[in-house]
């Protein structure tokens, strides 16, 4: 079996009381605990933190606590003691939790002279998700994103885009979560001139897998939000360009700039040669997000998101 695992980005408002550099430990009863906290968790063994070198206090009893390794709140009664920890501290503060089940191998048969069997090892898969509250933001970030590799794995971008969209979306309505789903202007693919927000359906011309399958979340989403009181707002985004820890250079912007960083000639198409295309410096869409999440701004309603056409 493949191992998989998948990582569920939430993002939470949450008022922290106590600097970054304070250790902590805040009950389930709301007592709070201050001085040094270390986490101690044994095999066979109930997990605890140890405050001060000298008091006890079990995992299971706490709500949330902040050590030297950073702070960690509790995700879900209902799973044992399953944490998220804060990546990023602001206004709003973005944690990451990673979850997985292991499922256990199994031994085959060998089809061979001597006959004889092998063990085939277990592997990891992605847990159902199950610790949303009712004040969470989702922004859906998981999807393969590359539309040009997307013509070869028509079935895969089907699983992972379309159909873990609509477990999200499930998750909205159960929830009661607001909804930041990027789209892509690639909905629109080829087009004569320039076209917007409020075109007719039949001018969506989607050319790959990746954009047909964002299309139709599109459409799933706002169909399910007519039946089920679902917050959300739509963004279809142009290619992002930008520095940052995770960029990737398939994209035309970083791509060339790599190519010109490493004096390598740039790779233009001919056909390509008078087009425009709709690209998003990375720092407008960190605003665009940032204006959305203070300003409340979940209108069910679909926005281009571009910083130039060129």
């Amino acid at each position: 079996m493949q191992n998989i695992a998948t990582i569920f980005i939430v993002l939470l408002y949450s008022t922290i009381s106590f600097a970054q550099n304070n250790q902590f430990v805040e009950l389930k009863n709301g007592t709070i605990i201050e001085g040094n906290i270390e986490r101690v968790e044994k095999i066979f063994q109930k997990g605890k933190l140890i405050v001060n070198d000298t008091t006890e206090i079990l995992l299971q009893n706490v709500y949330r606590f902040q050590s030297y390794e950073g702070y960690f709140i509790r995700m879900s009664q209902g799973y044992g003691d399953t944490w998220a920890e804060r990546i990023i501290e602001g206004n709003i503060d973005l944690f990451t939790r990673t979850v997985t089940s292991y499922s256990g191998g199994t031994w085959m048969p060998v089809s061979a002279p001597g006959g004889g069997s092998f063990y085939v090892g277990g592997g990891f898969s992605s847990s159902q998700v199950e610790y949303f509250s009712k004040n969470d933001v989702i922004l859906h970030l998981a999807a393969i994103t590359d539309a040009q590799s997307s013509v070869k794995k028509y079935k895969e971008v089907e699983k992972v885009n379309y159909n873990g969209s609509k477990k999200i979306i499930e998750i909205c309505k159960q929830k009661k979560c607001r909804l930041i789903f990027p789209s892509s202007t690639s909905v629109y693919g080829t087009q004569k001139s320039i076209v917007d927000e409020d075109c007719k359906e039949e001018d969506l011309l989607p050319q790959s897998p990746y954009a047909e399958f964002k299309l139709k979340s599109e459409k799933m989403l706002l169909r399910y939000s007519k039946k089920n009181k679902i917050r959300f707002v739509i963004l279809r985004l142009g290619t992002i360009f930008g520095v940052s820890k995770g960029m990737r250079f398939h994209t035309a912007v970083n791509k060339f700039c790599f190519q010109a960083s490493f004096n390598y000639p740039l790779t233009v198409w001919w056909t390509a040669y008078n087009q425009k295309r709709p690209y998003l410096d990375l720092i407008d869409l960190k605003s665009v997000l940032d204006l959305i999440l203070k300003k409340d701004l979940f209108d069910n309603q679909i926005y281009n998101i571009l910083t130039l056409n060129c």
